[in-house]
């Protein structure tokens, strides 16, 4: 799946890694998970392009998780012992993909054993 305009060949061990320290910059800057998943929305509309338009009103609010995902990259890439690299513009999409990963593990912890987080069967079917 990614990265689709990098030259690299990533191999699943290397993309793994790569999702392992962008979780574990989740986990650091937990605040700014939820702009994360945004951020990487917007930077898609009009094209995945790796550009993103801060004075569109739309994307207002986004200054701060720019930088910080911008200043992650920086220091991200190049990746690993080969030197991978890979596009802004996928390695935005990727972070959104950490994103809601990130956000369905907060969930399921949140919801670890609490009748109140249990799934309603709204299609009727016997369990």
């Amino acid at each position: 799946m990614f990265p689709s305009s990098s030259q690299d060949d990533w191999s699943d061990a290397d993309l793994a890694a790569l999702k392992e320290d962008i979780y574990a910059w989740m986990e650091e800057n937990e605040q700014h998970s939820p702009e994360s998943l945004r951020f990487a929305f917007h930077s898609c509309t009009g094209g995945c392009d790796g550009c993103i338009n801060m004075a569109d009103p739309d994307n207002g609010g986004l200054e701060t998780v720019f930088d910080q995902l911008n200043d992650l990259y920086d220091r991200t890439f190049p990746f690993g012992e080969e030197g991978l690299s890979m596009s802004r513009a996928d390695f935005w999409a990727l972070v959104g993909v950490v994103a809601v990963e990130y956000a369905i593990d907060l969930n399921n912890e949140d919801c670890q054993g609490a009748e109140t987080c249990a799934m309603p069967n709204v299609r009727g079917d016997k369990p």
